[in-house]
Parts: structure tokens; sequence; C-alpha cells
């Protein structure tokens, strides 16, 4: 009797805390590609900034001109958690 009782009290502790794990681990790979996004980004924009842009420009970011003298540097991607982002930078010569 107690090992069925140890037995089905583990499946549902398991059944229970497994999806919530799944969705905290793909959270987590979502922080990372937004760390990414930025740091590519940011890197992209200190190239244009230095005026070292045509060296190796990544494909997934977009460039546009603003106005005002302003250029907004942009990155969209969809997250391993399914939901689609967008991050921008803007930068000034």
């Amino acid at each position: 009797m107690e090992v069925t009782f140890a037995l089905s009290f583990l499946v549902v502790i398991s059944g229970t805390f497994l999806p919530l794990l799944a969705v905290v681990y793909q959270e987590r790979l979502t922080v990372e590609e937004e760390v990414k996004a930025l740091e590519a980004l940011e890197a992209e924009t200190y190239h244009y900034l230095t005026g070292t842009a045509g060296q190796k420009r990544d494909p997934s970011i977009r460039r546009e001109d603003t106005g005002g003298g302003l250029i907004k540097f942009c990155s969209q991607w969809t997250g391993v958690n399914g939901r689609d982002y967008e991050k921008c930078l803007y930068a000034a010569r």
C-alpha cells in the first residue's frame, strides 16, 4: 500500500513540475537569445559610429534612417518560447 501511494505521489509531483521546468528552460533560452541580439545590435551601432560598418554586417539587423541625423538599428526574431521580439538601438553621428 505504501509503495503504491509513494509511486502515485511521485507521478503527480513529476507531472506537475516537469512542464513548469520546461517553460522555465524555454524562457531562459529566450533571455540568452535576447542578450545575443542586443550584443549584435551594440556591435553594429559601434561599427557605424566608428566608421567601420562595411566589414562584416549582421544580416539579421536592419538599418533605418529616422531623420534628424538618427539611425535606427533593429533586430527581429521569434524566440524559443514562440513569441516575436524586436529590439532597437539609435545612433547619432
